[in-house]
């Protein structure tokens, strides 16, 4: 589903999923761009396999080749992406008439599953413009449709509002094969000049969620994101039986070569992870990360899997 200002998906989940490869103990990327236009990369990716002992029983590797070319001053953009058992066709196209003062962007997206021949489309259009005065509106539109028999189609739209700092809309997904509202978010945002404050209720699980990111004004090298997440149903187990959750993580710029990442869970299980990101040179940045399952590890929950993961990435630019 395409982002949209106010989504805290935005900008809140880089914070916890960025540059972490818990699972993956080896990821091998390379990238180069021989024209301003077109660039090319090829990454290798190592997945750890277990079983439901949690003992590893091999590894998995994944070859991924992406090509990306721009065109007519960077208003069409084209990827092809082809991986083991699927390739992928992306086009987008950003007019630059109609993105002054306003925004609107079309974008073809298909997966070919190499298995069984199948493909998998998604037609996107993103469009937002002044409604009156200083209130703007924005829309998202997905479509998505499959040639598997008996595959769903289903409509994921968004819509929203700004006026200055504030900000509000709904999100939702829609079967059509089902005739079925699948999801439904209430979404809002309140922008200061430190801090970025969401609010997000999910009208079916009746689940509310607050969550806030900062912004450079607090501190230009740090970035620090935290959410609160509410079962207003009061079913749901989780932060030692309650029905509650909580997340935080945190992103320190050390200087130009070096980022430090943390995150700490606290829901049905506690994690912890650690992340370091080093700029070798101009042609080598290497990162890796550690994941504990505290709750794991110190008897309070239970699992098969193991409770620690390393994951490490070779990014080489040429």
């Amino acid at each position: 589903m395409s982002k949209f200002y106010g989504d805290i998906l935005r900008d809140f989940n880089d914070a916890f999923t960025k540059n972490f490869y818990g699972g993956y103990p080896l990821i091998v990327k390379f990238k180069t761009a021989p024209s301003e236009s077109i660039s090319l990369g090829q990454s290798y990716r190592f997945e750890r396999q277990e079983n439901e002992s949690g003992v590893v029983q091999g590894y998995n590797g994944t070859n991924v080749v992406t090509l990306k070319h721009t065109c007519n001053d960077k208003q069409v953009a084209t990827k092809f992406k082809f991986k083991n058992g699927a390739a992928v066709y992306e086009v987008t196209y950003k007019p630059k008439d109609l993105n002054r003062g306003q925004v609107f962007n079309l974008k073809h997206n298909s997966k070919l599953s190499t298995s069984d021949q199948n493909v998998t489309s998604t037609e996107s259009l993103k469009y937002g413009n002044k409604l009156f005065s200083d209130v703007y509106a924005g829309l998202n539109l997905d479509y998505n449709w499959s040639t598997s028999s008996g595959a769903d189609q289903s409509v994921k739209g968004a819509i929203n509002f700004t006026k200055a700092d504030i900000n509000f809309g709904v999100k939702t997904d829609y079967s059509v094969g089902k005739q079925k509202v699948k999801t439904l978010l209430a979404q809002a945002s309140y922008n200061t000049v430190k801090v970025n404050h969401h609010f997000v209720y999910d009208v079916f699980s009746r689940h509310f969620t607050y969550a806030t990111v900062n912004t450079p004004a607090y501190k230009v090298d740090e970035t620090h994101a935290c959410d609160i997440v509410v079962d207003t149903n009061g079913k749901a187990k989780w932060f030692y039986g309650f029905p509650v959750k909580s997340s935080w993580a945190g992103i320190y710029r050390l200087n130009e070569n070096s980022t430090l990442r943390l995150k700490v869970l606290l829901q049905d299980t506690w994690n912890l992870s650690f992340g370091w990101g080093q700029v070798l040179n101009k042609n080598l940045a290497v990162n890796f990360s550690h994941d504990l399952n505290v709750s794991q590890s110190l008897g309070v929950s239970k699992g098969s899997l193991s409770p620690y993961n390393f994951g490490l990435q070779l990014k080489f630019s040429f």
